[in-house]
Formats: C-alpha cells, structure tokens, sequence
C-alpha cells in the first residue's frame, strides 16, 4: 500500500494549530494517570490524522503500524525521539497520542528551534514532506498562562476575540472542509401519493385531413324498362361488298398463229415472276453455268418471287467440292442477305442433317453489330496420357502450331489440383484437322471459280466423346455450355456458384472465399465460371456458365 497523504492535528491542550497548509481543529489529549495536572504540561501530544492511499481514497479500516519522530531539519537528519504504535483506522481517520509507548524523558529540544514530525505507515518509507511543528509543543515551557486572554472558563485568540466559550461552543473561523464521502445508498421508494385533481380540459385541436374515399358501394338493381318509342327512319344503303373469289379458268382457246421474230433482246436477264411458285430466272445446263454481266449500277441476276411462298433466287451444286451460289466482289459485298420478317433469318448456312463439317465457315475477321447467341469454343490439342471426355475442365500447359489463321493452339491436359490457375475451359468435342492443301486455299483467291475448298476443321463424330493425346477438340472458353464434371464432396453445389478445379481430376467444385472485411475475395484466375445446376453430393454433370476470371 501506498499512501498519499495525512492531514494531522498536533495539541498538547484544548488550542488551535496551523499546520502544513490547512487549519486544524485538535480535541484535547487525553492524560496519563501518573502525570498530575499540577506538575505543569503533560509530556504527551495529541496526534489526529487522515490515512489516504496513492488515488487520494481513505485507505480500508483496520490496524496500522505507525512509526512517528520529531526531527529539527526538514529532511535528513537524526530523529531527537520517535516511537512506534499500532493504530486503529476508520475512514481513513485516526488518533494517537505522542509519547505512549516511548515516553518523552528529555525535552530539552522544546527550545524555540523549528521542528518537524516524520511518519512512517507499516514499515514503508517515511512519508515526505515532513510536518512542521509550531507554537503548541512550547507550551511544555510554561508552569500556567500569562499574559494571554485564557481564561479558565473562555478561550480568547488575539484581536479576534471569543474562540471557545465554557460551554465549549466553537466561535473561531470555519473548518475548512474535507473531502466529499462516498454517496450512501438509495433509501427506499415512497409510496405513491394520492393522485391530482384532474385539470382543466385544453382547447380543441384543428381538424384533422379528410381520410380516403371509402370503396364504391354494389351497383343497384335495375330499373324497369321504359316502353319502346317509335321505329326509325330507314338508314342509308350500305357499300357495295368485296368482290367474291375468281371463277375456275375456262378452257385454253386455239393456238394462235406464230409471230414475227423480234428484236434481239440484251445480254443480261431479268426474271420476275408473280405465279404462286414460278422462278424469276430457271437455267439448266448440262456441263456449263451460266453467267450475267452488267456495266451499270443493276443486278448481273435478279429473282423476285412476288408471291409469298416462292425463292427469289435459289442455287443447286449436284456435284462435290462446287458452290451452290456464290458471291464475291473485289471492292464490295460478296453477298447480302436482308429481311423484313420478325420470324425468318436474313442469311441463313446449314448442313444437312448428319454431316460433320461446319454450318458456316468464316475465312477473316467476323463482325457482329447485333448480339450473338452460343457459347465461344476455342481449338486445343490434348497432351494428357488419360482420355479426355466432354465436361472435363482443362489447364492450358503450352502451345503448338496454328490450324486457321494465325490463331495459337493451346495444349491442354484434365486439370488435377484445387484453384489451379492454368484453368481455360470445359471439354466439348473431339476435332478433326486437314493437313492444308495449296490447290485448295488458291481458289479462295479465285472470284470466278465454282470450285470450293474443303473445310481444314471439322467434326468427325458427335456420338464418339473421348479425345486421345495428340486429338485436337473443341474447349468452351465462353458462354453457357451443357455439361461440366463437378465433385460436391468439398461442398454441396446450388445455381449460382462459383466454379474452381479441384483436387479431382478433370472435375470442377464449388469455390469458397476468403473474408476481408466482411467482403468475400477469390482467389484471381482461378474461376471457370457459375454453375446452373445443383449436386448436394458426391460427382455428377451440371448445366454452367463459363466465364474465366
């Protein structure tokens, strides 16, 4: 325990003592039975202090040690006397007398010279500053009072007057006060006292907003009918109707006589038909197509099927490797397609039914103004030693030679660890690559020639789903695609997942964040993209969306 400070009274009779910085009010010591009062001044000293700890809190109740002794320097020094006493304390309060337990045999050191007491609490340091002592220890010097206004009844102090009266009534200067105790506890509740009187009613408030109109009421029942009133004049005659459908066509007439040969008519054709199902222009030939030029802004062929079920123009190729039409332009569009139907394509290319080669073939850059519908599949050859199958998700390792254009060809293997960022896409089908052939790349260059090259790439079988190492195939890179391999026993899977590779090969399972402030954060380049479908448990295919991130 640490003390901070005591507030102490020093007295040797019923006085007041300055001491330190406050004044203190000290009751009378108490004497000793073997000191008669006629023998003069007892030699003992009242001592009063308050105990305080190093907050400024009395310090808990109970018994101190405490060693007191009176010096003639501030600090240092021998002490003249001292003693030691076991002190009760209560509130932080207690009192002692000097001179109890040693007591004071030699007081020639009462002289008139400044004196301090030093106080020592249960063996700690002696607490600093020391208190000085002033005026009462030098009333041991003196056998009675003289020349002072003490009277036996009264007690007098200087030019201030009556200080204590004989009934023992304080009249000197107010106590300064001491420090605030603590708030003692909350007394009970009253009870509840009667209640008021009501007051007077207030003034009535404004009128409040009209509320809603309430719902329409039911409709009435209906009233009687009035009686008929008189007929009206006759209407207008109405419009003549449509004309009725045609009668059947009567029979052919005579063939007429052979006209005169006209004019030699121009090169270029122009058909146009207004029959049900007619051609505009119908040309047959047996080994050579025919051909129309212009030298104006006008069509080379025109076909115009003005009915609405016939072609305008259609093109028929029975032999392989020829175009069944063809357009090109040196300068300007090779072919247009345009229609004004909301339910029918401007241009449309297929294959018949069955075939493996590509619906549409593009040699060049592709451009799209509009949105496209399908999902993107990129080329890939296979270097994995195991069987690749639609659904696995692949990691690139590398790259080998183009097959079209300029465009790499990834290498790609199963992927077989957890976030694996090689990740590029999901599986789809096998490839098969023709080896180029000069012949057949030189009539691309060639407008006038009917003669097509094969398609280099094309599908060989769609029923046969296993890609072997050095096969090329098709990898969904992007886009919603059918089927992806997902293993959910690291986590149940549910639409709208994110997708990662995991730990089994060639299979995708559900990604799980990291925290960062409450914001969940992926791990970057590791995302195939969202699920669309749900496994609770174990391996399966689901729908997804592939999106690379």
């Amino acid at each position: 325990m640490r003390t901070k400070g005591i507030l102490l009274a020093l007295t040797g009779a019923l006085i007041v003592v300055l001491l330190g910085a406050g004044l203190v009010w000290a009751r009378p010591a108490t004497q000793s039975p073997s000191v008669r009062p006629e023998a003069g001044a007892p030699l003992y000293f009242n001592y009063q202090g308050l105990l305080l700890d190093s907050q400024g809190n009395p310090v808990p109740d109970g018994n101190y040690q405490l060693t007191l002794a009176i010096y003639d320097v501030a600090s240092g020094g021998t002490p003249l006397w001292s003693e030691t006493q076991t002190v009760a304390v209560q509130g932080g309060l207690f009192n002692v007398i000097l001179g109890t337990s040693t007591p004071i045999v030699d007081a020639s050191w009462i002289d008139g010279r400044d004196l301090w007491l030093g106080i020592t609490v249960s063996g700690e340091s002696e607490m600093v500053p020391r208190q000085r002592l002033v005026s009462v220890p030098y009333a041991v010097n003196a056998g009675d009072v003289r020349n002072a206004d003490i009277h036996p009844r009264n007690i007098y102090a200087g030019t201030y007057g009556l200080v204590v009266d004989a009934d023992g009534y304080w009249h000197g200067q107010p106590f300064p006060e001491g420090p605030t105790g603590p708030t003692g506890p909350a007394g009970p509740t009253g009870a509840t006292g009667p209640q008021g009187p009501q007051g007077p009613a207030g003034p009535t408030g404004a009128t409040g907003p009209a509320g809603p109109s309430g719902p329409t009421g039911a409709t009435g029942a209906s009233g009687p009918s009035g009686p008929s009133g008189p007929a009206g004049a006759t209407g207008a005659t109405g419009a003549t109707g449509a004309t009725g459908p045609q009668g059947p066509q009567g029979p052919a007439g005579p063939t007429g006589a052979t006209g005169p040969t006209g004019p030699t008519g121009p090169t270029n054709l122009c058909g146009y038909s207004q029959t049900c199902s007619g051609a505009g222009v119908s040309l047959t030939s047996g080994g050579t197509s025919f051909r129309g030029d212009v030298t104006v802004d006008a069509w080379a062929i025109y076909g115009n099927a003005g009915s609405g079920v016939g072609a305008g123009t259609i093109g028929i190729a029975s032999g392989t490797g020829y175009y069944g039409a063809r357009g090109s332009s040196p300068s300007g569009v090779g072919n247009l397609g345009w229609t004004n139907s909301t339910s029918y394509y401007a241009l449309q290319a297929s294959n018949a039914q069955g075939t493996t080669a590509p619906g549409l073939y593009v040699y060049g850059t592709s451009y799209f103004a509009g949105s496209k519908s399908g999902y993107v599949a990129d080329i890939c050859v296979s270097v994995d030693e195991e069987p690749l199958e639609q659904g696995d998700v692949v990691v690139v390792v590398g790259y080998t030679t183009p097959v079209l254009g300029d465009i790499p060809v990834m290498q790609v293997r199963k992927a077989t660890s957890a976030y694996a960022t090689g990740v590029v896409g999901v599986v789809d089908v096998r490839q098969v690559v023709e080896e180029p052939n000069a012949e057949e790349e030189a009539l691309l260059s060639d407008p006038t020639s009917t003669r097509a090259p094969k398609a280099r790439v094309h599908i060989p079988d769609r029923d046969i789903q296993t890609v072997q190492r050095g096969d090329y195939l098709l990898v969904v890179t992007l886009g919603a695609y059918k089927a992806i391999k997902v293993d959910a026993s690291y986590g149940p899977i549910r639409p709208g997942d994110l997708l990662v590779t995991s730990p089994h090969a060639g299979y995708a399972m559900r990604a799980t964040p990291t925290y960062i402030m409450g914001y969940p954060v992926y791990p970057s380049g590791t995302i195939i993209g969202k699920a669309l479908g749900s496994l609770e448990t174990g391996t399966g295919v689901i729908p997804v969306l592939v999106i690379l991130q």
